[in-house]
Parts: C-alpha cells; structure tokens; sequence
C-alpha cells in the first residue's frame, strides 16, 4: 500500500471556537507526501482563518510500511493510565489482522500514545534501530546510581535529526514545558554491544521480553 488515506472535516478552533475545514489524515506510508509533513509536524494541523491560531487535531493515525513489514498506531489518550486497555486492543486487533501468519512473516506492531513518541518510533525503525534496545538504554539512564535523569521531570526522546556516527543521542525533555533543555550522550559501542548481547544472551532477551512484554513498548510504561 503506498497511499495515504484522508478526508475533509470541519472541527471548532480551540482558541475562538471558529469553524475551520481541516485535512485529516488517517494513514501514512513511506514515499508519500504526508509521510514528509509528518516530520515537519504539518499532518493534521488547522490554521483558523479568524484568530491565526494553529493547532493540531488529535485522531488515531497509523504508520504503515509493507516493505518492512512494520504498523505502528498512534492513539492520543487523554489519561494515560488507560494504556494497558488500549494496548490489548491493539493486541487483539494485529492478532486478527494476521490470523494464521507465523511469527517469521508477521508484520512488528508497535502502538503510542503521543505524537512525538510516534515520529520517534518511525524514525528509529528507518535508522535500523531496535526499538526495545532504546528503550532499554532509556531506562539505564533513569535508573543510573551516578547521575541520573529525573523521569518525573524529564522525558527523553532519541535525536534523530544529528549526524553523528558515534553517539546514540537522547534529548531531555522537560515534561512541563515541552522544550528540549539538555542531552544524553550514549556511545554507539553500547548500543552495539547491547545488541550483540541481546543477539547471543537468552538471560537479555528474557529480560527485555519482561520489560515490554507487548505492542506498547516504551520505558513509560515502566513507570506507571
């Protein structure tokens, strides 16, 4: 499939409630031009014709790419202790979806809650990354004895805009606020070992099977 599914909608602008029509878009794939906007943070977006205000719609919106065999779902959930329930939906959706597929062919299934947890995900399957790996590191760094990262206040994202070649680098988000304020600089001989290990270990796959046992894997999860 290498199209992108939209329709028109007519949805109230949340500033001065003025009736604005809104392209919303339901399905991205790769090589399509929404798959671009979504990076730009275009897709579902309004722009109110009476005050200038510009906001996003938030609706469910899945990422799908058959050549890789990958679908990742973004649901917006308001309160966030609801993910185990969304999680089994989206379980018991795929296993429909791919009744009678073994596990060699069946696509992976990822599901987020946030937008910018979505365009990570996509980003770190382009790249070739293990998403439970990042995760995994995500969650040494909260955990670290030296220095940790505060996971009440901060939420790390991984960069994916830089060029570097040595280092994993993951931005500190302040969940306040919303800006990115510091960075976590990680060696990609880590992630290369952890991998290697991941690859040879059955003690380490056990342990990240344990860790994200589902379709929802992210380090928030852990905390909840």
């Amino acid at each position: 499939m290498n199209s992108t599914h939209q329709t028109s909608a007519r949805v109230a602008c949340p500033a001065c409630q003025a009736d604005v029509d809104v392209t919303l878009t339901y399905s991205i794939t790769p090589g399509t031009p929404d798959f671009q906007r979504l990076f730009e943070g275009k897709v579902n977006q309004g722009v109110c014709p009476s005050c200038g205000t510009v906001f996003a719609v938030s609706i469910p919106l899945v990422f799908r790419d058959d050549d890789s065999g990958l679908l990742i779902y973004q649901m917006p959930l308001d309160d966030h202790s609801a993910w185990p329930e969304v999680e089994q939906q989206v379980r018991t959706m795929a296993d429909e979806i791919f009744a009678g597929m073994d596990a060699d062919t069946r696509p992976d299934c990822r599901v987020t809650f946030h937008r910018r947890n979505f365009i990570e995900k996509i980003a770190a399957f382009a790249a070739g990354f293990d998403d439970r790996l990042l995760e995994y590191i995500k969650y040494q760094l909260y955990s670290r004895e030296d220095d940790p990262v505060d996971h009440i206040r901060y939420e790390l994202l991984l960069d994916f805009s830089r060029d570097d070649e040595e280092n994993l680098v993951f931005l500190l988000f302040n969940r306040e606020t919303g800006d990115a304020s510091a960075a976590a600089y990680i060696p990609m001989s880590t992630y290369d070992s952890l991998e290697d290990a991941f690859q040879g270990d059955s003690g380490l796959a056990e342990e990240l099977d344990t860790l994200f046992p589902g379709v929802y894997v992210s380090v928030e999860r852990l905390y909840d």
